[in-house]
């Protein structure tokens, strides 16, 4: 007779875990044909987080991750920001506070809304105005005059005048309403509209000029170029630049006119500088309350005292 096991041999054999053993070694076997498209996806992934992550590491570099310390010279100043900040102290900061004269901040609180339509409206109309100057200098003949691309100075007045007049009666009124028992006031006075549109146009008006003087090309199609690339180098910088700040000094100077015709005979004025310390005249004025009628000490009866003021009368 064989041994015992000798005879268990061929059961151990018949047992199913060898199959088994093989379909589990298979299934690492099969996972290495979906890597490459997952690695595709990880990489592009890895690429775009670390853009972001070196963009906002050059903007920021204080923003260090929790618990490391901040190094360069601002380290020094991390333990004396964090005892103010547990004694509940807010750390100085360096910009001037927005605060102004309750007065002017109501005003331009009040206009806020009206100077920004004002400023789309005079966008476009910049842009029709470059417009029709390069359709006239595409009509012109033979040697370009470059004195005559500019429209006459009344007639781009009177277009200016009438893209100002919402925002300047709107302005005007406004300053009127602010007078205790003043009637109620509609639209600005023609003569104040004609005032303020040149105000607006005649700078942008020298600027141009200037530039068509400097213009010195040999042929008419060389002139046509220098002559478009020169209004449209200059309507650009009034568009970005100086645009906004000359319709909100007209706005500023409606504003105090409306106050002025509203305010009473022998009513007294008071100027209030828009930033104080900014221009010795304007502060001078703003020392002498005057009795309307009269003059200010730098010789005006109301703001604005010179361009860019964007000073407010009120009744005392």
């Amino acid at each position: 007779p064989r041994p015992e096991s000798e005879v268990e041999e061929p059961e151990s054999k018949s047992e199913p875990e060898p199959p088994v053993e093989e379909s589990n070694a298979a299934q690492p076997a099969a996972e290495p044909a979906a890597e490459p498209a997952t690695d595709v996806g990880a990489l592009f992934e890895k690429l775009r987080s670390e853009h972001v992550d070196t963009a906002s590491s050059d903007a920021s570099p204080e923003a260090a991750a929790p618990g490391e310390a901040p190094e360069g010279p601002d380290a020094r100043d991390a333990p004396e920001a964090a005892a103010a900040a547990e004694q509940g102290e807010e750390p100085a900061d360096d910009q001037p506070a927005a605060d102004g004269d309750p007065a002017t901040v109501a005003r331009d609180a009040a206009l806020a809304d009206t100077t920004d339509d004002l400023v789309r409206r005079g966008k476009r109309a910049l842009q029709d105005e470059q417009n029709d100057l390069l359709d006239g200098l595409r009509r012109q003949r033979g040697k370009i005059d470059t004195t005559k691309v500019l429209p006459a100075l009344d007639d781009q007045v009177a277009r200016w005048a009438h893209v100002l007049q919402p925002a300047i009666d709107t302005a005007y009124s406004a300053g009127a309403a602010t007078v205790e028992g003043a009637a109620g006031v509609g639209a600005a006075p023609r003569a104040l509209l004609t005032e303020l549109s040149t105000s607006v146009v005649t700078p942008l008006r020298e600027r141009l000029g200037s530039s068509l003087e400097q213009i010195d090309a040999r042929t008419p199609a060389d002139t046509e170029i220098a002559v478009a690339q020169s209004l449209g180098a200059r309507y650009r910088e009034w568009r970005g630049e100086q645009l906004e700040d000359v319709l909100g000094d007209a706005l500023a100077a409606a504003w105090s006119r409306g106050v002025f015709d509203a305010a009473p005979d022998g009513a007294r004025l008071r100027w209030i500088p828009a930033v104080v310390g900014k221009c010795p005249d304007c502060d001078d004025n703003a020392l002498e309350p005057t009795v309307k009628g009269s003059e200010f000490p730098t010789g005006q009866p109301h703001p604005p005292a010179h361009p860019g003021c964007r000073c407010l009368l009120v009744v005392d």
